[in-house]
Formats: C-alpha cells, structure tokens, sequence
C-alpha cells in the first residue's frame, strides 16, 4: 500500500475505534485529544518503511534521512521483507515512544518542558505527514520541504494548545499505526514474508487489495476519506459514530 493509504485508513480506524476503547478502559479522550492522536497515528503509519530508501519517509531530513533509510533497509534484510515490517518492530515503536516520554527533562541549570522529547517526534510525525500528503502551502522546488516544516511546527503548536495533558497515547499511536500498517502491506500480492520475526518466516499474504498502489487500494482510500467525515464529526462532538444522534443533538 502507498503512503497516502495508509494514512487515510489508519486514521479513520484510529477515529472510529480509540475513543469508546479508551473509554472502557477509563481513558476518556477529549476533542483535542482525539484531533492530535489522529496525526500522530497518521505519522506513524508510514513508520515501516524506513526499510526504503526511495520512500518519501527517506525524505524528511535530506540526506541524513536519505543514508538513515538506506542503512536501516540493509540491516532490517531489505524493504518489506526485512524486520521493520514485523510485529516486533510495531512493538519495539510503542517502547519507544514510551521511552521518550521518560527521557529527562531537566539538565543542570536548563530545564526543558517535561514531554520535550515527544513534542520533537510530533513535529517529525507532523512533518512525515505533511510531506507524504504533499500539503505545502507554496509550491516551489527550492523552499516546499522548508513550508512543510514550518507547518509542522504550527501543528505541533496547535497540539500543545488542543491537548496540553500528558500524551498518554503516544505508544499506542505508534504500535498500532506501525502494525496497521503491516496488515495493511499484507493486503497487498506481495504480502509480508517475515511479519512473525523472529519466529520461522511464515508470509502474511490477504491479497484482496491486489498490487500496491492499484484500483482496488485507491476505492478504500477514498472510502477511508468519506467514512472519516461521518466518523471525525460524531466522535468530536462526544457521541458515538454507528448512530446518527450526532446529527440532532
């Protein structure tokens, strides 16, 4: 599946199944809430494909992202086939984003903000965004990528004022957006031949999307989109999406 999908449809099944499991769980998500965890999910969804040098991912930071990417697709065992299209990594980026909500804060007589570190990944997350959905405000060769950045930099501010609590789904936005991700590639002819890693490679394979990329992916993106305008209102508004008591309240 080509980036764009998968943000589309991770978005929309994080909006429509977050809120009430969070709920149940005795989480309950505000608006700001549910509108930040949605880009950082949409960020995350892409987070595989550090595998793929050619991916716009590789592109975030110029060259530096460009050799990142090339290294990590070596030492995973190559894109889509290597170990970042596994369910260890989809765990071992949850980990990580918990990490980074611990990493300390405070150093000497410099004190930063306490989530410091995860307002950094939320403008990377932002910015992955942005630059895979090609939302640039300015069209230009020379300075589109630098539009980009400064965008998510104002989403990121945009965050702290819509949800300035402890982001407590962060982790769950980057496990699952990875996972989803897999299973979303699994969709595909290709499949994921080593998703169980480090178990024996059994291939996940569901072609039902045909090859990435085809007709069969763009119908359930587009359909991704119009669900979300069905979904995104009613779970804003604090009701449930499988009614319509959003509409008349």
């Amino acid at each position: 599946m080509m980036g764009r999908g998968h943000m589309a449809t991770t978005s929309v099944l994080w909006l429509a199944c977050a809120p009430p499991v969070a709920a149940a769980a005795g989480h309950t998500m505000s608006a700001g809430e549910i509108i930040v965890s949605t880009i950082a999910i949409a960020g995350w969804s892409v987070w595989p494909d550090w595998d793929h040098s050619d991916a716009r991912l590789a592109r975030t930071l110029g060259p530096i992202s460009k050799f990142f990417a090339r290294v990590v697709g070596k030492l995973s065992g190559g894109h889509r086939v290597g170990k970042t299209h596994t369910l260890a990594f989809a765990v071992l980026m949850g980990v990580l984003a918990g990490a980074l909500a611990r990493v300390p804060h405070e150093f000497g007589d410099v004190v930063l903000p306490a989530n410091w570190a995860l307002i950094v990944m939320m403008w990377f997350l932002a910015y992955t965004m942005m630059l895979t959905l090609g939302l640039s405000v300015l069209r230009s060769r020379l300075i589109g990528d630098e539009i980009i950045a400064l965008e998510a930099a104002g989403i990121v501010a945009l965050a702290l004022w819509l949800a300035p609590e402890e982001w407590w789904w962060m982790p769950w936005t980057a496990a699952i957006g990875c996972l989803l991700h897999c299973l979303q590639d699994a969709m595909t002819v290709r499949g994921l031949p080593n998703f169980f890693w480090p178990l024996p490679r059994v291939r996940l394979r569901i072609p039902v999307l045909g090859r990435a990329g085809g007709s069969r992916e763009q119908i359930l993106t587009s359909a991704a989109l119009a669900a979300s305008l069905w979904i995104g209102p009613a779970v804003l508004s604090g009701h449930v999406w499988w009614t319509a008591d959003w509409l008349v309240a």
